[in-house]
């Protein structure tokens, strides 16, 4: 019975082949069977793009479109990044001019201040200079009189010479003898000072070399012991006496250099200009603080982070001197300093505490703190110190000399504070008015 259908269906199928191979022809166009056979297509061997043929093509444009999307986006990226670089530069541009307007400031501030330092310093020497030769004036004037003196006092001694032996046989009592005696006794005794003033050679002075950049004046003036001397450095003036040998000396603190204006005057008004001796100068370098009012200032230098009452901390109550200092550096290859002028203050005129450092012999580098202490302040301000009181507010004058023998001169002023207020250390000892000393050691 199988079989028998499968025959049935088989025979059905042949059929039906023949039919469709033959319907071309039914079709009536007149076409051959080769042409039929032509426009039969096996669909199952055209390539897979080719089912896509009839589709309609995409819209044209919409690529175009997207690429120029894209490119727009990329020119705005870049606009973007441009604008933001012109914004940056416009304002590093900004912050340069500003800088460069702020350093024409300072710098026409430091002209301005530099000159006034100049006319200060030139005010002080004119000052001193008239001292001297208002002291010279005085002293011709003094000279002036002791010879018109002397010439008086010889003449009364010759009438009273040439007059005595007609008087004396005639005097009967001892009261007239008397009298007259005062008058023969004080030429004597008013003659010897005004001839040894009169007869005094010029005085000798010597300069040497000190160690720290100092220079040792030594005056010998034997027939002036008693009188004054001056000793002018710079704007200051420092005063002696010659003693009993007539010998009078001084340092000069050279923190201006040697060739600062230096000279000695005598009671007299003889003056003598003197050139002081480098020495050592150029291996230091030199921190000076010079003041007007009779106060007393104290300069510290706190050496390699030492603490206020450590032995690095060098001032006027624990000063260490010259030959400490150059034994320390030779020990630990180190610089070290000492105080090579200090001042409580008393003296009259400018007033000066200066700081002397040694620099070592190893390469290094750091900072020596400098700090300044208004002593007479103290801790517990009160009366002319403090408030508007008269010394409430000091100026000084800080010079720095340093080792290339270039000199850096500024002006400060110590501010007040109210009185009756305890003052913490940061307040006392002001580390700002006092130029720390850098350390670039290249030996």
């Amino acid at each position: 019975m199988s079989r028998a259908l499968e025959g049935v269906m088989l025979a059905i199928a042949v059929v039906f082949a023949a039919c469709v191979y033959a319907r071309p022809s039914f079709a009536g166009d007149g076409a051959d069977a080769t042409s039929s056979r032509q426009l039969f297509i096996d669909q199952r061997r055209l390539p897979e793009d080719a089912g896509n043929a009839n589709q309609p093509p995409p819209p044209p444009g919409n690529g175009d479109e997207a690429r120029k999307a894209e490119e727009q986006r990329k020119l705005d990226e870049l606009a973007a990044k441009l604008k933001a670089q012109e914004e940056e530069l416009a304002t590093r541009e900004a912050a340069a001019r500003k800088k460069l307007e702020e350093l024409k400031r300072l710098s026409a501030e430091e002209e301005v201040k530099r000159k006034e330092d100049e006319e200060q310093l030139r005010a002080r020497e004119a000052e001193a200079q008239k001292q001297v030769e208002e002291a010279k004036r005085l002293a011709d004037e003094a000279r002036s009189k002791l010879q018109e003196d002397l010439k008086n006092q010889l003449e009364r001694k010759a009438n009273s010479d040439s007059s005595s032996p007609a008087v004396s046989p005639a005097i009967g009592n001892s009261t007239e003898k008397n009298a007259d005696a005062p008058a023969q006794l004080e030429p004597r005794a008013t003659l010897t000072v005004p001839a040894i003033a009169l007869t005094c050679p010029d005085a000798t002075v010597a300069v040497e070399p000190l160690p720290g950049g100092r220079s040792k004046i030594a005056v010998h003036s034997p027939c002036r012991h008693g009188q004054g001397v001056n000793m002018q450095y710079g704007p200051l003036v420092i005063g002696r006496t010659f003693d009993d040998k007539g010998d009078a000396e001084f340092i000069a603190d050279m923190f201006l250099g040697p060739d600062a204006k230096t000279g000695v005057s005598l009671a007299d008004g003889q003056q003598q200009r003197l050139q002081l001796v480098t020495g050592d100068l150029d291996e230091v370098t030199k921190v000076a603080v010079i003041w007007d009012a009779p106060v007393d200032l104290n300069l510290h230098a706190f050496e390699y982070a030492a603490m206020q009452g450590e032995p690095g901390d060098v001032w006027s109550g624990a000063p260490r001197d010259a030959a400490v200092a150059s034994e320390l550096v030779t020990k630990d290859g180190r610089g070290h300093g000492f105080m090579s002028s200090v001042s409580d203050g008393k003296a009259a005129g400018p007033k000066a505490e200066v700081f002397t450092f040694w620099h070592g012999k190893q390469p290094s580098r750091g900072v020596i703190a400098m700090a300044l202490d208004y002593e007479t302040r103290g801790t517990n301000p009160n009366g002319d110190t403090c408030g508007s009181g008269r010394y409430a507010q000091v100026p000084i004058e800080v010079i720095v000399r340093e080792t290339s023998g270039a000199v850096t001169r500024q002006n400060g002023l110590i501010a007040s504070v109210p009185c009756g207020q305890t003052l913490s250390s940061e307040a006392r000892y002001q580390t700002g008015i006092v130029p720390d000393i850098r350390i670039h050691n290249a030996h």
